[in-house]
């Protein structure tokens, strides 16, 4: 495998130098002025309610690129953790049997990763082949993450994370050759906007340590500068090239591979990655800002399209909410929504001041995704008020998950592998009836293609299916679980279903 790495990445550079010649565009002067500068923030909280991630593989990362016509930097710090993995678990497979008592392992690790890269376009019509040839270095092992990472859990109130770094004070420096070949077919232009089903095959190695090999089918709608929607599927393959890899890293490789799905959100400005790995329920995602999308010429004439990011508070918790809004007729769209809690703990306070090592944790896994209509009403209030009314309906899910993954040995007893499994009796049905209004003119505030408004909003979820006793376990849980004399677990009846929230978001509307 390493020779077939070590191959491909030569033929990939080799071949994308020999390409220079063909291109005019390295001869401009203005190809090497940077032209995006992007700040982005990765986290396992950002799991859109697809994924379940038990801190056993990358917790968090900070990322910074800066990017030409031509070539582009970007630095990448993160921060790899296992909280606890017994011997013989095996996240692919939760009925594989493990021998009782076995060893626990945790630790931690932190990769700061920095690479130059070209952009080669040898072939850019309709058809194209883009080349992006990678070389750089890594730093890995003990780089005081862990300090970064528990002075944000403190600020927010959340359990510190603290775990051995797999080689205390350890510090490595690796070599980085990492490529990237696109082969794309543009299906149809539509003003600025383009239709693309491409083939991605990408590979990272970080040489005498490991290395990750992908290959992903992606269709996307592309604006001239940036992909505006895309939604990607493919394979990673992920080995260790480590002689004495560390348990940490093992796992975190474990939960790459595999088949892999996710989306990428960019509005030019504001940008949303998720990847996902169903098989281990692993996934990982980014929020991303461009700062010079604020200074680019305005392009802007009306909304094609919009996306809302928002926060919400349903049946009293805190959810991330995105919605993406299309266009049907007039003041009609097409609405998508998806709301999910980020891994909230049933009780803040009680994990926050309890001892991990001897007590299991507990979470609640809620989300819904809907889909429906929304009708917006002229605006009213000299254009800085505008009405709207929205009918979506979906799934709905609720259920607590149980992570002990962080209990000592003797604390762990006879707990299977920590991996997931899909409860179809956690499914419901939702119908959601939102009413909300949009502040701002549509053009008062403006970044190139962009336009920005706020949004206020109120509605009532209906939930479908089930017990009221069921559903009325998932409301009050974190009440029950905080004073279960004040607020006992009670049949609500017929309230149990009626949900009602309230919330405020971004609005981004983009013109194709």
């Amino acid at each position: 495998m390493k020779k077939l790495v070590a191959v491909l990445v030569c033929v990939l550079i080799a071949g994308s130098l020999f390409s220079l010649d063909f291109f005019e565009e390295f001869k401009n002067p203005k190809s090497y002025i940077p032209d995006h500068v992007v700040l982005l923030t990765g986290n396992d909280l950002f799991n859109y309610g697809i994924s379940r991630n038990d801190d056993d593989q990358l917790s968090y990362s900070f990322d910074f690129q800066v990017e030409a016509p031509v070539w582009y930097v970007r630095l990448n710090m993160n921060g790899i953790t296992n909280r606890g993995w017994r011997d013989g678990w095996d996240m692919w497979d939760h009925s594989k049997p493990y021998t009782p008592g076995a060893p626990v392992h945790r630790g931690r690790y932190d990769s700061i990763e920095t690479v130059l890269g070209l952009k080669l376009r040898p072939i850019e019509e309709k058809y194209y082949i883009h080349l992006y040839p990678e070389i750089g270095f890594a730093l890995l092992g003990d780089y005081g993450w862990e300090w970064g990472q528990n002075a944000i859990h403190r600020m927010m109130n959340i359990h510190e994370v603290t775990l051995p770094y797999d080689n205390p004070g350890e510090k490595d420096v690796a070599m980085m050759l990492d490529g990237r070949v696109n082969i794309g077919y543009k299906l149809f232009n539509y003003r600025r906007t383009s239709l693309i089903a491409e083939v991605e095959a990408s590979t990272k190695n970080i040489l005498g340590f490991q290395s990750e090999n992908q290959i992903l089918g992606r269709v996307s709608i592309s604006t001239e500068t940036h992909d505006l929607l895309g939604i990607h599927f493919g394979y990673m393959y992920a080995t260790n090239l480590n002689e004495d890899p560390s348990y940490t890293q093992n796992l975190y490789l474990r939960y790459l591979n595999g088949f892999r799905l996710g989306f990428t959100i960019d509005t030019g400005i504001i940008s949303l990655k998720y990847t996902a790995t169903p098989g281990s329920l692993y996934g990982f995602g980014y929020l991303g800002i461009d700062v010079m999308g604020f200074f680019r010429p305005r392009r802007w004439q009306q909304s094609d399209a919009f996306l809302r990011l928002s926060k919400a508070t349903f049946y009293d918790r805190g959810y991330n909410v995105v919605s993406l809004g299309l266009p049907i007729y007039g003041g009609l769209d097409l609405m998508v929504k998806n709301s999910y809690l980020g891994g909230d703990p049933i009780s803040p306070q009680e994990e926050a001041q309890a001892d991990l090592f001897k007590i299991e944790r507990f979470k609640r896994d809620y989300s819904f995704f809907t889909i429906g209509l929304r009708y917006t009403f002229p605006e009213i209030v000299d254009n800085y008020v505008t009405p709207y009314l929205e009918i979506t309906g979906g799934l709905q899910v609720m259920k607590i998950d149980v992570l002990f993954n962080q209990l000592d040995d003797d604390a762990l007893g006879s707990f299977v592998c920590p991996s997931m499994v899909v409860d179809l009796d956690n499914y419901f049905g939702v119908i959601s009836l939102e009413a909300g209004i949009t502040g701002l003119p549509e053009d008062l505030i403006v970044f190139e293609d962009t336009s920005i408004q706020i949004e206020l909003f109120t509605g009532l979820n209906i939930v479908l299916g089930g017990n009221t006793d069921e559903l009325s376990f998932y409301r009050i849980i974190d009440k029950y679980w905080e004073d279960p004399e004040k607020h006992p677990l009670v049949d609500m009846g017929p309230s149990a279903r009626f949900m009602g929230y309230l919330g405020i978001g971004i609005k981004l509307g983009f013109d194709l």
